[in-house]
């Protein structure tokens, strides 16, 4: 049986806080008995994070519905044999296929990392192609009416993520002003 010694002890310095590791028998962990913790404000927004976590798995059930779909209707729909300006939708399809994993992962990491460039890339890519794409798929001809549902709830989805994604941006820019305006007035007390 592994004997612990309960007490932690804490102590703040610098604005860290040291925490020291309670003593085992074996230890698997590094050398040094005390871990360095800072204190960071965090500015990335948790909902958002889960609205892309959502979005991964709904993507995943949709691609393999709209891929279904569109081989049943070019199998079976003269119109997609006779008239080539109905395979469109396989064109806007292919977009957002292509898309959809690079808007998910500028989202993603730019959210966890607080990078202002990958957000704003990730909104960008939510509103031209993927919103364009997804309108598109809703107003061919030839639509299912489930391919309906799906494609209005990733609407509604996406645009929770631009009212989220616009309010972390809002965030990180207050904080990378902050940042800026306190570089300057330690550079011009120096």
């Amino acid at each position: 049986m592994l004997r612990r010694e309960e007490k932690m002890l804490s102590r703040e310095v610098h604005g860290e806080h040291l925490i020291s590791r309670p003593k085992t028998r074996w230890s698997f962990a590094p050398q040094n008995d005390t871990v360095r913790l800072k204190k960071k404000a965090l500015h990335s927004s948790i909902v958002l994070q889960s609205l892309l976590y959502i979005n991964v798995l709904v993507s995943a059930v949709y691609t393999f519905l709209q891929l279904f779909v569109s081989f049943w209707k070019v199998v079976n729909y003269q119109a997609y044999r006779v008239n080539p300006v109905y395979a469109i939708d396989l064109g806007a399809l292919f977009v957002w296929l292509v898309v959809e994993p690079i808007r998910l992962s500028n989202g993603f990491f730019g959210n966890l990392n607080e990078e202002v460039s990958k957000i704003s890339t990730f909104m960008l890519l939510t509103i031209v192609p993927q919103m364009g794409a997804l309108a598109f798929l809703n107003a061919h001809p030839l639509t299912m009416p489930f391919t309906l549902l799906c494609d209005w709830l990733l609407l509604a989805l996406y645009a929770t993520q631009l009212v989220f994604g616009y309010l972390t941006l809002r965030r990180l820019f207050a904080r990378n002003k902050a940042d800026f305006v306190f570089l300057v007035t330690t550079m011009n007390e120096e």
